[in-house]
């Protein structure tokens, strides 16, 4: 009789460790991965959800800078007037968004402090307001957590004038917004990871992942 080789009880629990310190190494990178591609993934359909609307708008509207936006509402003291905010904020999408737009709702939400909150069908959300430009404050994951500038939730903004800032800037009715936003910073690689790195300029987040050719690269300033 044939004598057969088998492993034994030892050689295979050292097999299923050295598997498990294997798995233990690599899903958190693959996790990690996972949700890199799925961010990158809803901030290009946002975007181009975004761009199509506005084209498609024109054709029906007229060209941008002739669109109506009401001027930013302040209160007695200077603060934003959020009742009336969102008022305008919603005319202003119903008038030149809404029919270009897939989406579920458009609702009044304590997740936005705009009040205005605009929810697709993915599940991703963007907080409207009527400021000095139309702002779109998306987040990526609705109210999922973290909701945190630059990891779930990118600033954009939207503006009618080719002669403001922000034009002249991106030379785009919509872009990324940056505080004091110039044409050196927005093109400016090093710059844009130290903004975002502050985590209170996701604009600067969303610029740097657009650049980096619509990428999230191992240097970007927050860990998935």
């Amino acid at each position: 009789m044939k004598k057969r080789n088998a492993f034994t009880l030892a050689e295979v629990l050292i097999t299923l460790g050295i598997i498990g310190i294997v798995v233990a190494m690599t899903l958190p990178i693959i996790i990690a991965n996972g949700k890199k591609q799925e961010t990158v993934s809803r901030l290009k359909k946002f975007n181009s959800m975004i761009l199509q609307a506005i084209l498609l708008s024109q054709n029906d509207n007229g060209p941008c800078e002739y669109w109506q936006k009401e001027s930013m509402p302040t209160n007695d003291d200077g603060s934003y007037d959020t009742a009336k905010g969102s008022m305008q904020a919603e005319e202003f999408f119903n008038k030149y968004f809404a029919s270009y737009i897939k989406y579920i709702r458009l609702d009044n939400s304590n997740e936005c402090s705009s009040a205005l909150r605009l929810v697709f069908n993915d599940g991703s959300t963007a907080c409207l307001k009527n400021g000095g430009l139309f702002d779109f404050y998306y987040d990526i994951n609705g109210a999922k957590k973290p909701n945190k500038g630059g990891y779930d939730r990118f600033y954009y903004s939207f503006t009618i004038s080719k002669s403001s800032s922000f034009y002249q800037t991106t030379r785009r009715y919509f872009a990324p917004f940056i505080n004091y936003m110039n044409q050196e910073m927005w093109s400016d690689r090093e710059e844009l990871k130290e903004l975002c790195a502050t985590g209170g300029e996701s604009g600067a987040c969303a610029r740097l992942i657009e650049i980096d050719g619509w990428q999230i690269k191992d240097d970007y300033p927050f860990h998935f």
